[in-house]
């Protein structure tokens, strides 16, 4: 046994004495490439189409008529409107063109309101905003994104700005390349981040659809208030249809309440969100049916034939105001793809899984035109939150039943806590 013992230390000593040779490492993988084509391009792109739309809503117009109006007095310009000839009269020692803006304003929305087209493609048009405009508020009263490129108050003016201006012009022209500035940041800085970011409260979320459901009722009254009974009602409304963002700023106050989430372990921080995204997915299908099912005989007939068939100017803008957001909304899916992969390539979980294009072409085209692009951007928006949460629970995207599992052991372990 001693003379065991002894060979095995001497083995043990002669092992120490002999040199180690290091063990062979994997190379590192090669770092991912500093620039990306698409997260430049798909900007460079929405805002070429964002111009091109603004060019062919307002300068070339089938009639001509903006330029017409503001070339037009304001005291004519009150006479169109049906307004008292003393309405307002004091806004006429401002400078042009803002002694005329607002009556111009007023103008447009009661000749977009006037015929079954504009009142069709006003409904389709609130239907692809009222989403993009819910995500956009949320996302500014998350934990973490106080720094977002917009924010409410940027958002709400930039907002404001678009209704003087135009929509489909406007909004995507900010909004695409801003969050792809913001998302590719994130994405290189702090890939390991799980994205979208916890929602606040749920009362915080809750707040913000009511919100812009009030704030949007202005909208609601181009399709009901009569301007031709009604001149002076239907001037304050359609201003108010400009100026219904201001309605956002009071929730900056909520800002408080969407705190830091670390002490909530066994809850689901991101299902506000995602209920919210499903509601206003639903809530968009009767705009989207309503708004097409008098709208779209009428605007496939106009594409058949010329430009000059447009009933107005006012319709006109109003379709390429829903091309540019359109466009604008299917440009922040295809950057939040992008910088989803790049923060994969930067050792970050892969969040969200990668789709087949017959997956969209099939799936996902169908419900774009039987429900509508506001259900689809919706339901978009609440995948991203879901798949986000099962990605806090460790849990693969394509298995449901691990993370029902999981989700029933953490309130076990919450209801032992209590």
């Amino acid at each position: 046994m001693a003379k065991i013992t002894a060979i095995s230390s001497h083995e043990e000593a002669n092992t120490s004495s002999s040199p180690r040779k290091p063990a062979k490492r994997a190379p590192p993988p090669s770092p991912p490439p500093p620039v990306s084509l698409f997260i430049w391009l798909i900007p460079t792109l929405t805002v070429a189409f964002s111009i091109y739309c603004n060019y062919r809503g307002m300068q070339a117009t089938p009639h001509g008529w903006f330029h017409d109006l503001m070339s037009t007095s304001p005291t004519a310009l009150r006479s169109q409107a049906g307004l008292p000839r003393s309405f307002h009269q004091s806004l006429d020692d401002l400078p042009r063109p803002f002694d005329r803006i607002l009556l111009v304003l007023d103008l447009f929305f009661v000749q977009a309101a006037a015929t079954s087209l504009g009142k069709g493609l006003v409904a389709i048009m609130a239907s692809i905003a009222l989403p993009w405009f819910v995500a956009e508020l949320i996302e500014g009263l998350k934990v973490g994104q106080r720094r977002a490129p917009l924010g409410i108050e940027g958002f709400a003016l930039i907002v404001i700005i678009a209704g003087v201006y135009m929509f489909g012009c406007v909004i995507p022209l900010v909004s695409v390349p801003a969050m792809a500035i913001y998302g590719w940041r994130q994405a290189t800085k702090k890939p390991s981040v799980i994205r979208p970011l916890p929602s606040p409260d749920a009362s915080v979320v809750q707040a913000v659809v009511l919100n812009v459901a009030i704030s949007g009722l202005p909208i609601l009254g181009l399709l009901l208030i009569d301007a031709q009974s009604y001149p002076v009602l239907a001037f304050y409304n359609n201003i108010g249809a400009v100026l219904f963002p201001l309605a956002w700023f009071p929730l900056l106050i909520l800002r408080s309440r969407s705190g830091s989430t670390k002490h909530r372990k066994h809850v689901d921080p991101r299902l506000a969100a995602s209920n919210a995204y499903r509601l206003l997915a639903y809530l968009t299908i009767p705009a989207w049916w309503g708004g097409g099912y008098v709208a779209i005989p009428q605007l496939l007939r106009i594409i058949r034939g010329s430009t000059a068939q447009w009933p107005d100017d006012a319709t006109s803008l109003l379709f390429w105001d829903i091309c540019g957001l359109l466009a604008g909304a299917y440009a922040l899916v295809l950057v939040q793809a992008e910088v989803d992969f790049r923060a994969v390539q930067c050792g970050g979980p892969r969040v969200h899984r990668a789709r087949l294009l017959v997956e969209d072409i099939v799936f996902g085209s169908t419900g774009l035109l039987l429900l509508g692009p506001g259900f689809a951007f919706s339901m978009y928006l609440a995948r991203r939150e879901v798949l986000a949460e099962k990605a806090r629970f460790g849990v693969a995207p394509a298995f449901v039943e691990e993370a029902e599992k999981l989700d029933g052991e953490f309130k076990a372990e919450a209801q032992k806590a209590q």
